[in-house]
């Protein structure tokens, strides 16, 4: 049986509970910390055409305050994809996020002119 440096169960026994009462000792001199309050400012922001517009989409739904930035023209040009390989249809998808951004009060849009 491997005791480590003590010869005997006892030993090790004794020396256990020995480590224990010193624990228990000092912790009863532990005082709680106290956690600082910080507040969360709900907001977001994308860029990254109709994927980061789904992103900002998902955060305006739980309550953020979300402003998307785009190049000039990339909203309104449909991309060149119109299906998936799953056959979904994207343009449908960017037409259904583009009507659920309009509907939410606290969403900004903007495009840069690049």
């Amino acid at each position: 049986m491997l005791l480590g440096p003590y010869a005997s169960t006892r030993e090790a026994t004794d020396k256990a509970k020995e480590l224990l009462q010193m624990i228990v000792a000092k912790s009863r001199c532990l005082k709680a910390l106290k956690e600082p309050v910080s507040e969360v400012k709900r907001k977001g922001s994308s860029s990254a055409a109709a994927l980061g517009m789904r992103a900002a989409l998902g955060l305006a739904q739980q309550g953020f305050d979300c402003a998307v930035v785009e190049r000039k023209g990339s909203w309104e040009e449909p991309p060149h994809i119109h299906y998936t390989l799953e056959g979904n249809d994207v343009q449908a998808l960017l037409r259904r996020t583009e009507k659920a951004v309009r509907e939410i009060p606290t969403f900004r849009f903007s495009q840069t002119q690049r």
